[in-house]
């Protein structure tokens, strides 16, 4: 059960796509695909595992780079220690990879303002698409791939599935940027921290509500919409 507005709404079935645990530190894009975990972010990826609801069935996926796998499967174990059901290994999902078409530039872009500063231009359209995939075309990829496997369960009547996606910031940033039609820039808003993210609750009667941060919105609609896009 979730609240929204003054309601008390049913859940049947849960999308989560969160940010990897701490990881060591990245100086360029061509590091990106390969640093992991620290110690402490290993620790708190199994630790947050035992908090995942027990109420769903949860299958696990992954942005192929190792610090998300191992949080992952991290997290797996968690939920599985502590009681939770889970019928497969988490498994790679090549949805939640970002296109990066210019590396030089994008480390040039690194350099000069940071990753974080980055991603921001990224978000705001800052850097050209010659150089990166536009931040909706991404987001919709990610909606097609793992919202529409849990709208076709809903309407089959299979109820009672956590799909938990790990990724990145960025990942959860674009996500939320595109279905809340919200400028992430806004001083409001902040990218989510290590093990943070969003979550997209199907709720009896149809509807998706997304809640980031604490804040609750209905996205139906908006996710309806990019399902509807063929291409």
């Amino acid at each position: 059960m979730i609240q929204y507005r003054g309601k008390r709404l049913t859940v049947n079935n849960l999308l989560s796509i969160d940010r990897h645990s701490s990881r060591k530190k990245i100086v360029s894009t061509s590091e990106h695909s390969r640093v992991g975990l620290t110690r402490e972010g290993e620790r708190k990826a199994l630790r947050k595992g035992r908090t995942l609801p027990k109420s769903f069935f949860l299958r696990g996926y992954y942005s192929p780079t190792p610090r998300s796998e191992r949080t992952a499967k991290l997290l797996r174990k968690g939920f599985l220690k502590s009681g939770g059901r889970s019928g497969r290994k988490a498994l790679p999902s090549l949805a939640m990879e970002i296109v990066f078409k210019d590396n030089a530039f994008i480390d040039e872009q690194i350099q000069k303002h940071g990753v974080q500063g980055t991603i921001m231009k990224w978000l705001n359209h800052e850097l050209p698409e010659s150089a990166v995939e536009l931040p909706e075309k991404f987001a919709e990829r990610i909606v097609k791939s793992f919202a529409w496997t849990l709208l076709t369960a809903g309407q089959l009547g299979v109820e009672g599935i956590h799909l938990n996606a790990i990724a990145h910031d960025f990942t959860v940033a674009t996500l939320y940027q595109t279905l809340a039609g919200k400028d992430f820039s806004a001083s409001s808003m902040r990218l989510p921290k290590f093990n943070e993210g969003l979550r997209l609750y199907y709720v009896k009667g149809s509807r998706i509500i997304m809640e980031y941060q604490g804040k609750k919105l209905d996205v139906t609609k908006k996710i309806e919409k990019i399902l509807s896009k063929t291409s």
